[in-house]
């Protein structure tokens, strides 16, 4: 399981540390316009701005080694241990991994309605297409099976979920909601759901992890 900075301070030396590394690239292009290396920094850059910071995109590991090369770029081409702008690049491919909306401002209402609407409709979730039904059958405590139980409980405790113990064991949110798990594309999707009150249910994105098997 990959832990996402889970600090709102954290996350602004991100940003940061992003708009100088933007700046200072746009300076060695102005310098050397002829060198391609640069424009490809560059708009990797500008990517991560727009795709993890703006819209707060979530992507696998292997989308993100796909995706990004300005670490390698880093490491091959310049003195990165006394580099400041290699330095800075290798942050940012690192925290590109890592950049995840903590849990309080994380967590999204999906549905507040009726069942029956709820069970026929489609959400848009991290750009991907998801039904109830997917994840209905796969409470938190099977996920216990598949990943190792010091991530597992770091999970728990990061988005403050509670173990019930009675004759089903099962782990709830902070509104009392039940906990379910999606796997899809490399990522694991949290999911609280249930009977809010009497005919009301209510369907909320908890979290959204990296999912190494």
């Amino acid at each position: 399981m990959y832990i996402r900075l889970n600090s709102e301070k954290m996350k602004k030396s991100y940003r940061d540390t992003l708009n100088l590394a933007i700046q200072k690239t746009e300076e060695l292009i102005k310098l050397s316009p002829e060198i391609p290396m640069y424009h490809s920094i560059y708009n990797q850059l500008l990517d991560i701005d727009e795709k993890i910071i703006k819209n707060t995109t979530v992507f696998s590991e292997n989308e993100l080694y796909k995706r990004y090369s300005l670490g390698h770029l880093a490491v091959k081409n310049f003195d990165y241990e006394n580099d400041e702008y290699a330095k800075l690049l290798i942050d940012i491919f690192g925290g590109a991994f890592d950049y995840h909306v903590s849990s309080e401002s994380f967590r999204q209402l999906l549905f507040d309605g009726d069942k029956r609407e709820c069970v026929n409709k489609v959400f848009e979730v991290n750009h991907q297409k998801i039904r109830l039904i997917d994840f209905c059958d796969h409470p938190l405590k099977e996920l216990k099976k598949e990943i190792d139980h010091e991530s597992f409980d770091l999970m728990v405790e990061e988005n403050s979920f509670k173990r019930i113990n009675n004759i089903i064991e099962k782990y709830i949110s902070e509104k009392e909601l039940e906990i379910y798990y999606l796997k899809k594309n490399d990522l694991i999707y949290l999911f609280s759901y249930g009977e809010y009150q009497p005919g009301r249910y209510m369907l909320f994105l908890e979290d959204i992890r990296i999912w190494n098997s």
